[in-house]
Formats: structure tokens, C-alpha cells, sequence
């Protein structure tokens, strides 16, 4: 396998890469499950994290690409200082360290590693994959300077937003992300089935919900893919089609998260492309301080996407 084929694979899948152009508890459960669907249990999810200030977590990762099944591990902190919907003069901090291998690999083998930054002020990413290491960079006061100027010729409203889709929005961390889970995937006609994480007899009480690409989006993205040449037709059957998302019953936390690939009428029919669980979960534990979202830059050239990332918010508000 190529080593650009699986960069790219796994930055598309994983971390926000895909551009969508764009009276008892017996009872109340059964009313999730059977008469709401998945629109309520990701909505009550959504709600849970208005009173949520740190997240810290162990993740776990399981891949499947291009006939390779990949292993993972690491961590995710996030210290949240504004809700997603609120103006983003101060965007949510969140770090994410992931390293991985193929599982046919011997143990103690060289690994890859990701690592995600959004300190407030910038976004970084660092990708060591296969020794092909890249670096990127988002500087969030300038995008924002760059949408007011706009905002000032034409009259409109372009607030620094997340405009990816996938495990990891890149401004506001897990809140984001189910917040464009639910905006391009079918929740509304989601089955909810009653699961458990871990083993069966005292693993952790979950809502699995499983939700397809909406119509529109989807037909988007075939369009937008069906002009790309190469490498990146590649990885058409890795497009995240469907997600399934096990909710905690108690605390609606996304414990974990499963995307499935390939344009077809059941993309749950196939084990998920990306399977990535967060274990050892503390919500409003001990404080984190800033300086943990502190990024040192890696010695490789910086990949700056500032204004690409402004340019894409405008494209998207004027598809409005």
C-alpha cells in the first residue's frame, strides 16, 4: 500500500477532512428507542455538554484500510471555553495524540502517530505516517480577521465556524462533532438499539444509533469525488457513508464512534473503516491548565491553510 494513499485515507476518515459542499426508566426508554429515534438521543447528547468544562479520555482505534486492519492508541483533552454556537472569539481547546501500526506488523515496530492541537489561537496538525511526516496550520485570529473584512463588503455574517465533518470538528472538539453528525447524517430515521460497551454482563449501558449520509451531501460528495483523478480515487470506498454513535444511557456521552465506507445501499453491511473509542472517560474532573494545548512545532515545513479555511467558510455562506 502506498504511503500518500493512506495519509490521505486516514486524515480524510478520522479527523475532519471530508469537504461536503457542503413514567418508569423502562418506559422512558422505550420511548428513545421506539418513538423519537436517534434524533433525540443525539439532541439530548448535544444538550449534555451546555455543563460539560473538561473532558480528559484514553482512545482507542481500529482501522481497516485497503486490506491492512490497523491498531491504536492514545489520548484526547478538551477545555471548553464557548459553546459552538456562540460567536468563536475564544474556540474550545482540545489535544489529541493518537499512534498506530498494522496489526501484521511485529510488536515494538516503528508506529505512526497524529497529533491534534486547537489551543484557542491556532489549530495544528502533525501526521508521522509511515515516515511521511506533514504539518499544518490554521491561524483562527486571521481567518476570523479575514471573514470581517468580507463581512464588511458584502453585508454578511461569517462567523469562524467548523466547516468539516467527521470524528474531530476542528474548532469546537466532540461537541462539533455531533453537531455536524446530526446536519449531514439522517438521525431523524436512525434505528436506536439498546447496547452495551465492553463485556455484556458489565460492560456500559449505550443507545447505538446508526445514521446514514443525507441524500444531498451525499450526492455532493460523489460529484465532487468524481472529479478527482489518481490517489484519491482511491479511497472512494472509504467515504464515511454511515456512522453509528454509542451514546452512554446515562450520561449520553459518545463513548465510541464507528464510520462505514462506500457508496452503497447498506454501508453498515461491511465492518466499520474507522472504529475509535474513548475509555476511562473524566468529565468535569480535575482542571486542565492552557498550557497542556501549548504546541511545539515539529521540525518540517508548516502547510499554512489559513486563508483556505477562511475561503471555505465564505463558499459555504454563500451556498446559503
Amino acid at each position: 500500500m502506498k504511503t500518500a494513499s493512506f495519509s490521505l485515507v486516514i486524515i480524510l476518515l478520522l479527523f475532519g477532512s471530508f469537504l461536503l459542499y457542503d413514567s418508569t426508566q423502562a418506559q422512558s426508554e422505550k420511548n428513545v428507542a421506539s418513538h423519537h429515534g436517534g434524533i433525540e438521543v443525539i439532541q439530548r447528547a448535544i444538550e449534555q455538554f451546555q455543563n460539560v468544562k473538561t473532558i480528559s479520555s484514553y482512545v482507542r482505534l481500529k482501522c481497516s484500510l485497503f486490506g491492512e486492519e490497523y491498531s491504536g492508541s492514545g489520548f484526547y483533552d478538551e477545555k471548553r471555553l464557548a459553546t459552538f454556537l456562540e460567536p468563536a472569539v475564544s474556540p474550545n481547546m482540545f489535544l489529541l495524540v493518537l499512534k498506530f501500526q498494522p496489526d501484521s506488523l511485529v510488536s515494538g515496530s516503528s508506529s505512526s502517530t497524529l497529533k491534534i492541537v486547537a489551543n484557542g489561537t491556532d489549530f495544528w496538525k502533525f501526521t508521522n505516517i509511515e515516515g511521511e511526516r506533514r504539518q499544518e496550520r490554521v491561524e483562527l485570529t486571521k481567518v476570523q480577521e479575514i471573514l470581517n473584512r468580507t463581512q464588511k463588503v458584502n453585508g454578511k455574517d461569517a462567523k469562524l465556524q467548523p466547516v468539516d465533518v467527521g470524528a474531530l470538528a476542528t474548532l469546537g472538539g466532540l461537541e462539533a462533532t455531533l453537531r455536524q453528525m446530526e446536519k449531514f447524517y439522517d438521525f431523524s430515521s436512525a434505528p436506536v438499539e439498546s447496547a452495551r460497551l465492553g463485556s455484556e454482563s458489565e460492560g456500559l449501558a449505550a443507545w447505538k444509533v446508526s445514521a446514514k449520509l443525507k441524500s444531498a451531501p451525499l450526492a455532493a460528495m460523489v460529484e465532487a469525488r468524481g472529479k478527482e483523478k489518481g490517489v484519491l480515487r482511491q479511497t472512494d470506498a472509504y467515504l464515511p457513508t454511515g456512522v453509528c454513535v454509542y451514546f452512554g444511557k446515562d450520561d449520553f456521552f459518545p463513548y465510541r464512534i464507528c464510520y462505514f465506507g462506500g457508496v452503497k445501499e447498506d454501508p453498515f453491511a461491511d465492518p466499520p473503516t474507522i472504529d475509535l473509542e474513548y475509555l476511562k472517560v473524566s468529565v468535569n474532573g480535575d482542571d486542565i491548565a492552557t498550557s497542556r494545548f501549548d504546541y511545539r512545532s515539529e521540525n518540517v515545513l508548516i502547510d499554512n491553510l489559513t486563508e483556505e479555511y477562511a475561503n471555505r467558510i465564505l463558499e459555504q455562506q454563500e451556498e446559503k
